[in-house]
């Protein structure tokens, strides 16, 4: 599968909401390209596919990191919030 522009702008959940705080100048270093690049590689507005996989993995990274936090808390826990998260979605809905 590439991961063009057009495939970018039909994400339900577009990277700029996952992307881990800090990711886009680590992205425009990594890669020796201008400070806009990144940002508008990972909005679709044009296609580097090497780009698009970078900030891919960053947030593969990040969600790894944030599921191995956590997973230190009690079950119970994560599943009373889930529950409370849901209940406030509907209740805005």
């Amino acid at each position: 599968m590439q991961i063009d522009s057009a495939f970018i702008q039909k994400l339900v959940i577009p990277f700029n909401e996952v992307l881990p705080p800090g990711i886009l100048p680590i992205l425009r270093d990594e890669f020796s390209v201008s400070e806009h690049t990144p940002r508008k590689v990972l909005k679709g507005d044009f296609s580097n596919e090497p780009i698009a996989e970078a900030g891919l993995r960053e947030v593969i990274r990040h969600y790894d990191l944030l599921d191995r936090f956590l997973q230190q808390f009690p079950s119970e826990t994560i599943i009373k919030i889930k529950q409370q998260l849901m209940e406030e979605a509907f209740a805005d809905a």
